[in-house]
């Protein structure tokens, strides 16, 4: 499907944006420099000419969310919300080489760049009341994301701005966050008043044909118990070395995972630059719970997309119902625009044209399949994969 301007103005706005994207001269860029594990985002971002600011906004059920922001010279600029993936942070948005790198190419354009971090990763690591010591802190998952996060970031970046409106990009379970959240509910019919349109870049939500070996290998050997009892206070977040939690999988697995690569949790493809994806692993992972990792386990080998299953006696206790209530697709409220590649491990073709036939035909502005595309290439995409970002351009710019 076609995306289609809504008047004159958006007409204008996108052809200034495209003919920016594919005949501006290639502005004199700061060397890539390659941001160590230990560098600020702050610093990493300074050093490629732009300024960035940080904000705090907290959720509904108490969790201490931080944000970055591109800020526009231009007051009344277009705003767009970028929310990463799971186990990732704002970094993913700038680990690419600077001219393909999506946040600074957006802030180029003349957006005002929001990034959002999920509750529990480096940076959203606190809370009004919880202790991220305590287990209590770490009782999450991507549901709670999107019932809580998604509208707490949403409505903060609309106070600070002269918008209206914003767009939102969301990458993997950034994905997941918004199509929960923008189900038909009370707070779905804010977010259709507030969303301009939502981005979708390999969107996860069925993962009945999923082959992330690190997903896969779980599911299947049934060991998630075992792994949310070693890591009750978050997964992958800094507390334990990536060594010695290389050293338990590896345990676990029976030596089917004892190396968490990039590949091992995503997958690549040939189009992945092996200098980009070195550059990504310096701020990825960076952490999440253990229950959130579990959460996308149970969609293994399951046409289901839903809520934590607890069990029948547990599913009682907290939904009152013996099965985890389904997320319900067809209902919802915001324009999509939907990115998948042809090589996502953890976005399988079968399990996207699932999610396809789900959605309200209606809702769905945008739609391609790109070739040979992992659930990576959006960020680490040698140079030639770079012309799936015009498409982007002409899907923010069209509303």
């Amino acid at each position: 499907r076609r995306v289609h301007g809504g008047s004159v103005c958006s007409g204008i706005m996108l052809a200034t944006l495209v003919a920016l994207v594919l005949s501006r001269p290639n502005p004199i860029q700061p060397p890539h420099l390659v941001a160590s594990p230990s560098q600020s985002f702050e610093d990493y971002v300074t050093e490629q000419g732009f300024a960035v600011e940080e904000h705090w906004t907290t959720t509904e059920d108490g969790y201490i969310l931080s944000l970055y922001r591109f800020p526009a010279a231009n007051a009344s600029a277009p705003v767009v919300i970028l929310q990463h993936g799971i186990l990732a942070s704002m970094w993913c948005w700038v680990s690419n080489d600077p001219s393909r790198s999506i946040a600074f190419e957006l802030s180029r354009l003349g957006y005002d760049v929001w990034m959002t971090n999920s509750r529990g990763n480096t940076y959203s690591r606190n809370h009004t009341s919880l202790s991220p010591n305590t287990k209590q802190f770490w009782d999450f998952t991507f549901a709670e994301m999107g019932r809580f996060d998604v509208l707490a970031n949403v409505e903060y970046v609309i106070e600070h701005t002269s918008s209206e409106r914003v767009r939102f990009v969301g990458w993997s379970q950034g994905t997941t966050q918004m199509f929960i959240s923008a189900l038909e509910s009370e707070r779905g019919e804010y977010l259709k008043s507030k969303i301009s349109v939502f981005a979708a870049l390999s969107p996860v939500t069925y993962l009945d044909k999923c082959d992330s070996t690190l997903v896969y290998i779980l599911a299947k050997l049934n060991i998630g118990d075992v792994l949310y009892t070693l890591f009750p206070y978050g997964f992958l977040d800094g507390s334990t070395t990536m060594s010695e939690v290389e050293t338990i999988l590896c345990k676990v697995t029976l030596g089917a995972v004892c190396k968490l690569s990039v590949d091992a949790i995503c997958g690549t493809s040939n189009l992945d630059s092996a200098k980009e994806i070195e550059d990504f692993a310096a701020h990825f992972p960076d952490g999440t719970s253990m229950k959130d990792v579990l959460h996308y386990e149970q969609f293994v080998d399951s046409r289901r997309f839903g809520d934590f299953d607890y069990g029948s006696s547990g599913n009682e206790q907290h939904y009152n119902q013996s099965t985890a209530p389904a997320y319900n697709l067809s209902s919802l409220q915001v324009p999509v625009a939907l990115f998948a590649g042809s090589h996502d491990d953890l976005v399988p073709q079968d399990d996207f044209a699932l999610l396809v036939q789900q959605l309200p035909a209606e809702k769905i502005v945008f739609q391609r399949m790109y070739d040979s595309f992992s659930h990576m290439t959006w960020f680490v995409g040698v140079e030639e994969s770079w012309y799936w970002f015009e498409d982007l351009v002409k899907v923010l710019a069209s509303v």
